[in-house]
């Protein structure tokens, strides 16, 4: 028996149905089994277990046997004192953390037998990229969802936390944190490390002082992009001459960045992107605080590309549109979205989750190579909410074959 048998019998929850007792003759009601603590501390976080009437919050271990709670030393260890409940195959020796308090016991051996155990290696073990695939129609529909809302929140949490960090980094300035969130996901991905550092180093209240001629000279010689006849040459001199003149004026860094055009579509160019984005801020006046504000899908998608320029292309005029209506959506999901729930965990207000959640159901549904793969789970994929939930799905549970923290293995091994 090796203690990682025992860790992923208790992460699928295989103890369901089983009237359980601690050594000590103490009724054991199991109301949360915790998360997988993948960090040093105790093997399952934020547990909840009620023992003899007694609700108790913390941590669980897990050991084959009792006696290694000793061996690893964790009697000596602050981190273990927060152990509600020591799971074990074999009580040999009881377990007295830091503070001396003995720990309660729940012996597996009483319950089960060895190879019931390892069964919950099954669906890890087995061959393919969705081993839960050949056993999917065992497994309802509501079940299914129910697991993809969970693995949607996962993802969530996380593109919200990115924003949370960066909050902090700059120090509690939204305005700040919105630029570099919207920045990140205005170009293609091999073009975002020089279109972050472009954010991060930029000013917003200096801009605010720009003129619209101004903005785009500093935002084009920043980036070092060429236009590529995209204006007529004595404009873009002038851009040149304005933004050396904001250059020695300002004491202006010019980094040299990594512009990527290769699989990048002519319309997603960097150097068509950043004029894009140049127009964007102007049309904003550099003032991004209204972003935190809850908007209607019409109000958002107007806010990100109602406006236009016209320009000369060897004397035929040509449009650039600010965004296209998939840039749009892509902004929305990747960059509006998560500072709406940033902002929302911060404050503790659940309306600005429920809102952002209904934004989604508005928008057409992403069909990538992950959402193609997860046809197998036979769900409908009509919106974007559904399509982050099935991309959701597939990075954190199907992926790293978390089958045994999945609700979707855990009711097939049920």
């Amino acid at each position: 028996m090796k203690e990682l048998v025992i860790q992923q019998f208790w992460n699928a929850k295989m103890v369901f149905g089983k009237q359980l007792k601690t050594t000590e003759n103490q009724s054991i009601i199991i109301l949360n089994f915790g998360r997988l603590n993948h960090a040093q501390g105790p093997d399952f976080l934020e547990a909840e277990v009620e023992i003899d009437g007694v609700r108790n919050y913390g941590a669980i271990e897990i050991h084959v046997d009792a006696s290694d709670w000793f061996k690893h030393k964790h009697e000596s260890d602050e981190k273990y004192t927060s152990v509600i409940l020591h799971v074990v195959w074999k009580n040999d020796k009881n377990a007295i953390d830091k503070t001396g308090r003995i720990l309660p016991i729940l012996e597996l051996e009483n319950y089960f037998t060895k190879k019931e155990l390892q069964n919950s290696q099954i669906i890890t073990s087995l061959n393919g990229e969705f081993p839960c695939q050949q056993f999917q129609n065992k497994v309802l529909l509501s079940d299914k969802y129910q697991q993809l809302t969970f693995a949607q929140a996962e993802r969530w949490n996380r593109k919200a936390d990115e924003v949370i960090v960066n909050h902090h980094k700059f120090k509690g300035d939204w305005q700040k944190t919105i630029m570099v969130q919207f920045a990140k996901y205005w170009v293609d991905a091999q073009n975002r490390e020089s279109m972050i550092w472009l954010a991060e180093h930029s000013e917003l209240n200096r801009m605010q002082r720009f003129s619209h001629h101004e903005m785009l000279a500093y935002w084009l010689g920043r980036s070092q992009l060429k236009l590529d006849n995209q204006v007529v040459q004595s404009k873009e001199s002038k851009l040149i001459e304005t933004y050396v003149f904001l250059q020695r004026k300002f004491d202006i860094e010019t980094p040299k960045l990594n512009w990527y055009f290769g699989k990048v579509r002519p319309h997603a160019f960097p150097n068509v992107r950043i004029w894009q984005w140049a127009q964007w801020l102007i049309q904003n006046e550099c003032n991004l605080s209204h972003w935190l504000e809850l908007k209607s899908y019409e109000e958002l998608v107007k806010a990100l590309g109602a406006s236009s320029e016209w320009i000369n292309h060897k004397s035929n005029e040509t449009e650039i549109v600010i965004n296209g209506m998939q840039h749009i959506q892509q902004l929305i999901i990747n960059a509006v979205i998560p500072i709406w729930l940033a902002y929302g965990k911060i404050h503790h207000n659940q309306t600005i989750t429920d809102h952002s959640f209904q934004i989604l159901e508005r928008i057409s549904p992403e069909t990538n190579s992950i959402t193609r793969k997860m046809n197998w789970l036979m769900i409908m994929n009509d919106s974007a909410k559904n399509s982050q939930q099935l991309m959701a799905q597939f990075e954190h549970f199907c992926k790293p074959k978390k089958c045994l923290e999945c609700m979707i293995g855990q009711t097939i091994l049920r």
